[in-house]
């Protein structure tokens, strides 16, 4: 069990209390100091009874990373020895009880004696030495608190403490010492062995057997030990002190600034050396390194490979020059070297011999110089029949062999632009303008079409008013492109945000496609990628009506058959041209027609107001859209009918069970609420008109004209009810039931009519009788003859029917039906694709999770695999990534890792990266989730300051939502703490 302590202790003397607090883990830096045991006179020579005990206070910890142990039961044992680790003279115990801090506070020496005594600690021989240990279980097993540590008194009061006196006490051969007392300045007579304490200087002195006052004590600086903070102390003053668990160090307040009193220091690495081999080890553990060899290299294993600790170096060869000389200097020694100035040549001795280093040439006249086919210019002379070759070569007219595209080129080295020209050095001969950038001029040399936008190459046809020959008949088109096979005539891509193809016009179309055979499209947009992307995208600035008569539309589709269809979309991947598998009216037409194996039309409103928008309008009659003016609607329909839904049977003539005309509910996130079928069949073979979990009702204005509900009573049968009024005469009555009403019911012994009679006068009571399908009697009681009036209820079971097809529907033996529950749904989400749309996800509160399925989606194709290096890279720059407590500030100690990162990002400028930002489950959600976003923005923020694509940097926060550990302690919330990244060679 590792225990870490916070210390506290006191000096107690005439002049004041001073009161200490430090930190340590495993060991306590203990400086007890002794009370003064009591008032001494060295006159007396009468016993000392001397009082006995030290302040002691400690903070408990279940481990050097977790919390401290609050309101724990343990014992302290303190034990004193006369030298380090010795056998104990005096020990005691106490059972103390930890604070809701984990605080434990002692007085030593007045526990329950174990061994010894207290007065037989040897004070007097200046190595006292005390042992603390704790048993936080209760098991009798006692931990060791650090080593033992020598104990420091204050001179005259242990002194006195133990029999000292001024002068004839105590058996010691020290000196007495006379206490005189608090003064302002040192006493006018004085001998040896005097003390007293100066309040003027704060200091304590003792006059010396030369005559001299020498300083014994002076007052320290109290400290005020405040506990641990994650920021620092409001209004502090001198002396308070506090641990910072941000930054992990002690701070003390001098007045006016936080001063370091000491800090954390960071753990080392531990090398395991495994010797010379002369290949790598199997399954290596971190930190265990070997010498290879066979390549001469010292190797340590990082956890994923072996990295190069050290290498052998080449020794070189030193030369001695000598000079130069007609013949070989006498007795050489090795690598001596000289020139000889007879045979023009430089000579290096090698120990036995020697040997030429470098020798003259002979004259030459010059034999060739021409251009090789490579492009070289070659010079042969008389003195070799090789051929001296140029570093440089030049552009052939025949044409050049050998070339390398990577180091050889034609162009300039300067800013100057170049050019190519035919049949003349004019300005309209120029064809081809290369600039001193990339872009590229055909028949022209700037682009002024700023709305168009620059491009890397234009090219100017004969009709175009920038070309350097507008007139130029057989310009008809700037580009003709021609392709006989699969592929495209012309391809366009575009790597980022942009067009790979666009097409302006000022008057026609911008791009026209043209085909007279139905297998050919004359226009086709395909987009391969599996994360996102359009096939063919349209866009307007026009609203739809302008000026009354001029209509504007991203995409538009036309069909001129009276049955054909202006836009169909098709998805999931159908074959569109299997008739068979698509769906649509086959003689009215329509505008828009969508298929698709699970979606035919989706439409989604209020996509940049959340709170209100309309997915799919429809108008019918030719009637304008009607949309609700506030809370939006998924579906919104104006017409004699505004939305027409038909459940269809296609087993079952009487109706199949679950097929509904429409379905209406209200959720909360994706839990519904309540829910409304309407016009279909719960069972097969009994119709209902609608079936819902909420209650019927109507709406009445009372009468300030405010609207009030009405609801309707409710019966576990399907019933029909009737009223009336009837009256007895001389004692009877008969009431005949509504036609209508008999054709609809049924009563049998199985189906009582219900009858109820409510009295309006006095008779002797009333039963019912001959109850029937048409009727009923009523009678009074004991025979009587009453004339009275009465009001009546009928209720009766629904009376099964026969539908248009034929079958029976059971509407009178329903009784608490099976009715349905929800219905079952999917609810989508959609991709976030750029910056922009991730920002309107966010004010959604949907980001996340967008993000996130993207990016799960996309991750098994195009998540980039790293190479070993680029992996340690990225694993030491998280690793190494720490935040300060509560905060979105990088550390600056992990900034070097971030560099590395930075660097490795810029040079693959392809990449995408997700950042996801975690923190532990310390505060509130809100706040956590807030703070996890805030922590991934800070790494995107620090990396684009670094030179990288901020456009290539998605960050999300997941909050305390995706824990890598769930046990509640240090360790594991220092563990959720953390930025993750996620590398993809395209955007998710």
């Amino acid at each position: 069990m590792i225990i870490s302590f916070k210390l506290r202790y006191s000096i107690f003397f005439s002049a004041g209390q001073i009161s200490y607090e430090m930190k340590a883990i495993l060991l306590i830096l203990l400086f007890p100091l002794f009370l003064c045991v009591s008032s001494v006179n060295a006159q007396s020579g009468s016993a000392i009874t001397g009082l006995q005990g030290m302040n002691y206070q400690a903070v408990l910890r279940k481990t050097s990373t977790q919390g401290v142990a609050a309101n724990l039961t343990c014992l302290l044992k303190f034990s004193f020895s006369a030298t380090s680790g010795g056998v104990p003279v005096y020990e005691e115990v106490q059972g103390l009880v930890s604070s809701a801090q984990g605080i434990v506070s002692a007085v030593i020496g007045k526990g329950t004696v174990l061994k010894g005594s207290w007065s037989a600690i040897p004070w007097s021989s200046g190595t006292v030495y005390l042992q603390a240990s704790v048993d936080m279980t209760n098991s009798g097993s006692y931990d060791p608190i650090g080593t033992p540590v020598q104990m420091f008194a204050v001179p005259y009061a242990m002194y006195a403490a133990n029999g000292g006196s001024g002068g004839t006490g105590g058996s010691g051969t020290g000196t007495g010492i006379s206490w005189k007392g608090t003064k302002t300045i040192a006493p006018l007579t004085a001998i040896t062995g005097d003390a007293y304490y100066n309040s003027t200087d704060r200091k304590s002195y003792i006059y010396d057997s030369l005559g001299v006052w020498q300083v014994m004590t002076q007052d320290g600086n109290g400290i005020s030990w405040l506990g641990q903070f994650t920021v620092d102390p409001s209004s502090p003053v001198a002396g308070n002190a506090y641990y910072n668990m941000t930054d992990k160090k002690s701070y003390i307040y001098d007045g006016s600034a936080w001063q370091i009193m000491t800090q954390d220091g960071a753990d080392g690495t531990t090398l395991v050396w495994l010797g010379t081999l002369t290949d790598a080890p199997v399954s290596p553990a971190i930190n265990q390194a070997y010498y290879n060899s066979t390549d001469k290299k010292s190797y340590i294993y990082d956890g994923t490979g072996w990295q190069t600790l050290t290498m052998d170096g080449i020794q070189g060869v030193g030369i001695t020059w000598l000079g130069s000389f007609a013949t070989a200097p006498a007795t050489p020694t090795l690598n001596h070297a000289y020139y000889n100035t007879t045979d023009r040549a430089a000579y290096i001795y090698d120990g036995a011999a020697w040997q030429v280093l470098a020798e003259g040439g002979t004259g030459w006249t010059l034999k060739t110089l021409e251009f090789q086919n490579n492009g070289v210019l070659g010079l042969a002379t008389t003195a070799s029949s090789d051929t001296l070759k140029a570093t440089k070569k030049a552009w052939l007219t025949t044409g050049n062999t050998g070339t390398n595209s990577n180091t050889e080129f034609i162009g300039t080295l300067d800013t100057a632009a170049f050019a190519i020209k035919t049949n003349g050095n004019g300005t309209q001969q120029e064809r081809i303008h290369f600039t001193n950038t990339s872009r590229i001029f055909v028949n022209g040399t700037a682009d002024t079409a700023s709305s168009q936008g620059q491009a890397v190459l234009t090219v100017f046809g004969g009709g175009s008013p920038l070309a350097l020959n507008p007139g130029e008949p057989s310009t008809d088109h700037a580009i003709n492109a021609y392709n006989s096979n699969s592929t495209a005539a012309i391809y366009g891509r575009n790597y980022s945000n942009g067009y790979g193809i666009q097409g302006v016009s000022s008057a026609g179309a911008g791009i026209y496609g043209w085909s007279n055979t139905k297998s050919s499209l004359p226009i086709k947009g395909e987009n391969y990628s599996s994360q996102g992307g359009y096939g063919i995208f349209g866009s307007t600035r026009s609203p739809y009506l302008y000026s009354g008569n001029a209509y504007g539309a991203g995409v538009i589709g036309w069909s001129q058959s009276t049955a054909g269809i202006g836009l169909m979309g098709i998805g999931n991947n159908l074959d569109y041209t299997n008739a068979s598998l698509l769906q649509g009216p086959t003689t009215n037409g329509a505008g828009v027609l969508g298929n698709g194996s699970y979606y035919g039309v989706v439409g989604v409103g209020g996509v940049s107001n959340g709170t209100m928008g309309v997915g799919v309008a429809g108008g019918g009659n030719n009637m304008p859209v009607v949309a609700p003016a506030t809370g939006g609607a998924g579906v919104s329909g104006v017409g004699y009918i505004g939305v027409a839904g038909f459940g269809k049977s296609s087993s079952n003539s009487g109706g199949d069970a679950g097929r509904w005309g429409a379905y209406f509910e209200s959720r909360y996130g994706s839990t519904p609420i309540g829910y409304i079928y309407i016009a279909g069949q719960a069972a097969a073979g009994t119709f209902l008109g609608f079936a819902t979990t909420g209650t019927k009702s109507t709406i009445v204005k009372d009468e300030a004209g405010t609207r009030r509900l009405l609801y309707c009573p409710e019966a576990p049968e399907v019933l029909f009810q009737d009223y009336g009024t009837g009256e007895l005469t001389n004692g009877k009555a008969h009431i005949d039931l509504d036609k209508l009403l008999t054709q609809h019911i049924l009563v049998d012994a199985k189906h009582p009519l219900k009858v109820f009679i409510q009295l309006e006068g006095d008779c002797n009571g009333v039963f019912v009788t001959n109850k029937s399908a048409t009727g009923f009697d009523v009678k009074e009681l004991q025979n009587g003859a009453s004339n009275v009036s009465f009001t009546w209820q009928i209720v009766a079971s629904r009376a099964n029917e026969i539908s248009a097809t034929g079958s029976e529907l059971n509407y009178a033996d329903q009784r608490f039906a099976e009715a349905p529950g929800p219905l079952p749904t999917i609810e989508e989400t959609r991709p976030v694709i750029d910056s922009a749309a991730a920002a309107a996800a966010v004010t959604a509160g949907k980001a996340n999770e967008i993000i996130a399925a993207a990016a799960a989606k996309s991750g098994a194709t195009n998540k980039v695999a790293l190479k070993k290096e680029e992996a340690t890279i990225v694993n030491k720059a998280f690793s190494n990534l720490q935040f300060a407590s509560a905060k979105a500030e990088i550390a600056k100690s992990s900034l070097s890792s971030m560099d590395k990162l930075a660097t490795l990002l810029t040079t693959h400028p392809e990449w995408h990266v997700i950042l996801s930002g975690h923190t532990d489950n310390e505060g509130t959600p809100a706040f956590n989730q807030t703070l996890s976003e805030k922590r991934s923005e800070a790494v995107k923020t620090y990396l684009t300051s670094k030179g990288v694509n901020a456009d290539h940097i998605t960050t999300i926060g997941y909050g305390q939502t995706k824990p890598l550990s769930a046990e509640n302690t240090q360790v594991a919330r220092e563990k959720n703490r953390r930025v993750e990244i996620a590398i993809y060679s395209e955007r998710p």
